[in-house]
């Protein structure tokens, strides 16, 4: 399963990292601001897939099979992920003053690469 895993993650992150770049070359045609500020966009669920493939790690090799104990960690690792999110906006909108449009839209195109590679795998395989 850890294989799985690892396999998994780093497809996910290259097929995210190239919905960056597409994100940052559709978004340079309305300046460098708004290009950084759609990187920054899809580093913002970068950075959430490289905290759920270590959750998902940490979860596998401490709860072993005790179920129960893996749920609240991977439970535990969506609180988490999602506090990040949000701190990430704040700080990306209210204190860098990013583009809100370019900053969104990166992150979307970035999710979406997420979502794209989950239906990808074959059933079973996205655990």
């Amino acid at each position: 399963m850890s294989e799985d895993i690892a396999s998994n993650a780093q497809r996910l992150l290259r097929t995210q990292l190239l919905a960056a770049v597409i994100a940052g070359l559709l978004f340079l045609a309305q300046g460098q601001w708004a290009a950084l500020s759609a990187l920054y966009g899809a580093f913002i669920s970068l950075s959430t897939t490289l905290l759920l493939s270590r959750g998902m790690h940490h979860a596998e090799r401490l709860a072993g099979e005790d179920l129960k104990k893996m749920q609240a960690i991977l439970y535990g690792g969506a609180a988490v992920r999602f506090v990040l999110v949000i701190a990430l906006f704040l700080l990306g909108l209210a204190v860098l003053a990013l583009d809100p449009l370019a900053t969104a839209a990166g992150f979307g195109l970035a999710h979406a690469a997420h979502l794209i590679n989950l239906r990808a795998l074959k059933p079973g395989q996205h655990r």
